[in-house]
């Protein structure tokens, strides 16, 4: 959520915690207890907000595509994926997604 760096790598995602309501890492609680801590940590969630800084940094996200990790699903980069291409200030340029297989 910055735009201090020139480049960035997403490796394995898991760049939304609502996916996972009832806990995730050390966060105990449930989304329905921790609300603003799960949209705090889903960078889906601040989609926007990036797009929008004046200075944005080249992105590349890589996921395995039989990653079975229920809180990492490759789904979880491809929707962050399509949502920073939505917003349009990122071109093929700057933005890249590599599924691997068999990973």
């Amino acid at each position: 959520h910055t735009g201090l760096f020139a480049a960035g790598i997403g490796r394995s995602g898991a760049f939304n915690r609502t996916l996972t309501p009832m806990s995730f890492q050390s966060e105990d609680r449930s989304i329905w207890e921790a609300q603003d801590v799960y949209i705090t940590m889903s960078p889906l969630m601040h989609v926007k907000k990036y797009s929008l800084q004046e200075r944005v940094g080249k992105l590349l996200l890589i996921h395995g595509e039989a990653d079975e990790n229920s809180g990492t699903y490759p789904m979880q980069s491809e929707r962050y994926f399509a949502a920073l291409k939505a917003f349009g200030k990122l071109d093929h340029d700057l933005l890249c997604l590599i599924l691997l297989p068999c990973d």
